[in-house]
C-alpha cells in the first residue's frame, strides 16, 4: 500500500513540474519576447514609431523560437503516439514501440 502511495506522489509531481513549466513557463516566454519589442518605448504614443534594438530583437526571437519549438514537440509527441511511436532520451528521438 504504501510503495504504490508513493508512486502516485511521485507520478502527481511530475504532472506539477510539467504542467508548471507549460502552464505558467511558456506564456512567460512569450511575455518576455513582447517585452523585449517594446522595451525602450516611452509611452502609448511612442509604440508607432517605435523600433526596437537589435539585441532585443536577437532575445525575441529566441523566446518565441523556445515557444514554437515547445508546441511543435507536443504536438510531435501527441501525433507519434498516435502512430505507435515513442519518445525516448537520445538519438533517434522517437523510435518505435
Amino acid at each position: 500500500m504504501m510503495h504504490a502511495l508513493i508512486q502516485l506522489l511521485e507520478g502527481g509531481g511530475e504532472v506539477l513540474i510539467f504542467s508548471l513549466i507549460l502552464g505558467a513557463g511558456l506564456p512567460t516566454l512569450f511575455a518576455a519576447g513582447v517585452w523585449a519589442l517594446s522595451f525602450g518605448a516611452k509611452g502609448v504614443d511612442d509604440v508607432a514609431e517605435h523600433r526596437p534594438h537589435l539585441i532585443a530583437k536577437i532575445f525575441a526571437g529566441l523566446c518565441f523560437a523556445g515557444v514554437v519549438l515547445a508546441i511543435l514537440g507536443g504536438i510531435f509527441i501527441i501525433v507519434g503516439h498516435g502512430f505507435g511511436v515513442t519518445l525516448q532520451a537520445g538519438w533517434p528521438l522517437f523510435v518505435s514501440k
